[in-house]
């Protein structure tokens, strides 16, 4: 998995994408 970099951070659990700023959840079906 490639670290991602943004303004904010995004941290990868168990196949989805967290962000730290909104604190939503998104499903990621392919992270690459």
């Amino acid at each position: 998995m490639a670290e991602l970099q943004s303004t904010h951070y995004q941290m990868y659990i168990n196949g989805k994408f967290m962000d730290s700023a909104s604190g939503d959840v998104e499903t990621v079906i392919d992270p690459s």
